[in-house]
């Protein structure tokens, strides 16, 4: 008996059966972490500075899944450019909001009162204190009596206005 292996009605050795077969691919892992702290970045865009972390992770993976090849893979590339736009994203809003605390009277008012309701003075005083400390090395009066929660158990469920 010869050492063929029958293939449809063809008899063809074992060496070349084999070669004709397509390899298996494999998951790239490093490609799926990409993926999914790009998904991470873009679902928490809203939140400010998450975008970041989860975005620069999703880069990171993406760079990795790449390996020894000399170019990414598409999913790679796109998890990276999703991940660049949302930390662009979350950054902005970052800074708009920043921007707004510093320069909208309104918004500075209602952050002052529920800073002040929070802690028992407004942020500008206590700003002010903490400059004093830094510059004399003085411990402001209220350091010792500021509480660090709120003295009613739910003052900022209530309207600020």
């Amino acid at each position: 008996m010869d050492n063929y292996t029958n293939t449809g009605g063809q008899n063809v050795p074992p060496q070349q059966f084999y070669q004709n077969q397509r390899p298996v691919r494999r998951a790239n892992n490093m490609l799926v972490m990409a993926l999914i702290f790009a998904i991470l970045s873009v679902m928490t865009v809203l939140t400010g500075i998450l975008p970041v972390f989860f975005g620069s992770l999703a880069i990171l993976f993406a760079i990795l899944s790449k390996g020894n090849r000399l170019r990414m893979d598409s999913g790679a590339l796109i998890s990276s450019i999703i991940a660049g736009i949302s930390i662009i994203a979350g950054l902005t809003l970052t800074g708009i909001t920043c921007y707004g605390f510093t320069h909208d009277p309104e918004m500075k008012k209602m952050f002052n009162q529920t800073f002040k309701q929070m802690y028992g003075m407004d942020f500008d005083t206590y700003m002010d204190s903490m400059q004093h400390y830094y510059e004399t090395g003085e411990l402001p009066e209220y350091m010792d009596t500021a509480p660090l929660f709120p003295t009613e158990p739910h003052a900022f469920d209530r309207d600020v206005l």
